[in-house]
C-alpha cells in the first residue's frame, strides 16, 4: 500500500471511489510525523485511535476502519477524526451490544439520558476516548452508501481504509 501525495491544499487527491488504502505506519508517518501543524494534538488523536482500534477488534472482531476528517489532511486546523468500523463478523457486534459489553462505549452515542451523577440529565452526543474520536459501526453490505455519504460530508478530502 502506498498513500498518494497530498495536493497543494493538503488534501488527499480525488479518486474514483474517494478512498485510499493505507497501513497504520503510513497514516502515522504522513498525518502525525510529517504534519505541518498541530503535532501534539495529532499525536493525541492518533494514540486515541490506536487504542480505540485495539479495543474495537477485541469487542467487535477484526474488520476495516475508514478514517475521515481534518486529521487525514494537512490543513492548518485542529485535527478531528471520524471513524467508521466495518467488522468482518457482524454477529460479534450484536453479541457485544446484547451483553451490555463495554464495546458500546467505543461508539459515538446520541440523545442519552443519564441518572448519575445526580441530578441526572441528557447528553446530545457522547464520544469515546475522552471525546477525541467520532466513531460509528458500518455494515459491509452497505459500504457503497457509506462511501457516498462520506464523500458528501468530507467533500474532496476523501477517506482512508485501514485493516483493523
Amino acid at each position: 500500500m502506498s498513500l498518494p501525495a497530498l495536493d497543494p491544499h493538503g488534501l488527499l487527491p480525488v479518486s474514483p471511489t474517494t478512498s485510499h488504502q493505507a497501513s497504520l505506519q503510513e497514516v502515522e508517518a504522513l498525518f502525525v510525523d510529517e504534519a505541518p501543524s498541530h503535532q501534539q494534538q495529532r499525536r493525541d488523536v492518533w494514540d486515541a485511535y490506536v487504542l480505540w482500534a485495539r479495543r474495537a477488534a477485541h469487542h467487535f472482531g477484526h474488520g476495516q476502519a475508514w478514517l475521515a476528517g481534518t486529521f487525514v489532511t494537512h490543513l492548518h486546523r485542529e485535527p478531528s477524526l471520524r471513524v467508521a468500523f466495518f467488522p468482518s463478523t457482524p454477529s460479534m457486534v450484536g453479541n457485544a451490544v446484547r451483553r451490555g459489553d463495554v464495546g458500546l462505549g467505543l461508539l459515538t452515542l446520541g440523545d442519552l439520558f443519564y441518572m448519575f451523577p445526580s441530578p441526572g440529565g441528557t447528553v446530545e452526543t457522547l464520544r469515546p476516548v475522552g471525546g477525541i474520536l467520532d466513531t460509528q459501526l458500518g455494515s459491509t453490505e452497505h459500504s457503497d452508501g457509506w462511501d457516498a455519504m462520506w464523500s458528501l460530508v468530507g467533500g474532496a478530502q476523501g477517506h482512508l481504509q485501514l485493516a483493523a
